[in-house]
């Protein structure tokens, strides 16, 4: 959930940018991006807290290159006004570029 729906405020189709950044860490770490690594218990009320108030481990994507790292690092930006729109993130050299390769092979 993007940090908006944490706090319960109001919210736009941000969140769906939110998304595909979660699920793009997902994908590429095979953890998600916020969960409370200290607690014992867990429970949505340590997530949702994660997502407020902590950042997400970069350097588990370390293995990506910078323009995935980049990709990400702008759909999980907390502050709604700085976090891509689709088009934005549509723009971004990790997309262009993996769409010019799959042109280029048909």
């Amino acid at each position: 959930m993007a940090p908006e729906l944490c706090k319960e405020i109001e919210y736009d189709n941000k969140v769906d940018v939110w998304a595909v950044g979660v699920i793009a860490f997902i994908l590429m770490t095979g953890t998600p991006p916020f969960y409370d690594r200290k607690s014992t218990r867990g429970g949505k009320e340590q997530i949702y807290a994660d997502i407020i108030k902590n950042e997400p481990d970069y350097s588990l994507l370390s293995g990506e290159s910078l323009h995935a790292q980049e990709f990400i690092k702008k759909a999980l930006t907390k502050d709604i006004r700085k976090r891509a729109t689709v088009s934005q993130l549509l723009k971004m050299s990790w997309i262009t570029e993996q769409v010019a390769a799959r042109s280029s092979d048909k």
